[in-house]
């Protein structure tokens, strides 16, 4: 694995676990993060990421979460929504609005995420045809709380501009969350990721959705 790649999915693995095909010339998913430019971009069907969403395990494997779930999409003002975790790093912050600018989207007529529907992306690295997965911010409703699961530096970024966003909403999870959400004013701006203990609250890792498993850099 190239070592600024922070993970690697083979396809064979991604068929098997979720289903899916891909360009058959494509060896391995990698995150966007790592994608220096497009070569081809398509629309994820909405059966497709529901299916792809079906099969995300919790860590410890002995739960799908989302299995007999319903999805809905919504276009929200984050403000709305609870956090996950504690903080938000800066770097990734700037990252994001780099993407709003000159990212790897903007052949395609995308100068933001904020209107980004689901994608697979190719991309050619060292005459190897990789995959990547752009899915939107995803929401978890819980006893009427809808609670951020992925996407929390994106949505961030958006709240402080006072706009809206796409988000997958998931309802009907049979797992509870893996943690207690904040409300967005208790999530504090800081250049590197504070101590493990103090990143979420009423932490249970074992529970934490295990997106990488179907490709999703969460």
């Amino acid at each position: 694995m190239p070592e600024d790649f922070k993970w690697m999915l083979s396809v064979e693995d991604f068929k098997e676990r979720t289903r899916m095909d891909l360009d058959p010339e494509a060896e391995f998913i990698i995150p966007l993060r790592n994608v220096p430019k497009i070569k081809r971009m398509e629309d994820m069907k909405q059966c497709y990421l529901e299916a792809l969403l079906r099969t995300v395990p919790t860590n410890d494997k002995k739960h799908i979460p989302f299995q007999n779930a319903e999805f809905q999409y919504y276009e929200w003002n984050p403000s709305n929504i609870r956090a996950p975790q504690t903080f938000v790093q800066i770097d990734k912050l700037v990252n994001l609005l780099d993407l709003t600018t000159t990212g790897i989207f903007a052949d395609y007529g995308y100068t933001g995420f904020t209107r980004l529907t689901p994608k697979v992306v190719y991309s050619e690295i060292n005459e190897t045809l990789y995959a990547a997965l752009y899915v939107p911010p995803i929401i978890e409703q819980h006893d009427g709380d809808y609670l951020l699961l992925d996407g929390v530096h994106r949505s961030s970024l958006v709240r402080g501009t006072g706009g809206s966003m796409r988000y997958i909403v998931i309802k009907d999870v049979n797992v509870e969350f893996p943690t207690t959400p904040r409300p967005w004013e208790d999530v504090q701006k800081v250049q590197y990721k504070p101590p493990m203990e103090e990143r979420y609250e009423n932490l249970k890792p074992e529970l934490f959705r295990d997106l990488k498993y179907v490709g999703i850099d969460g």
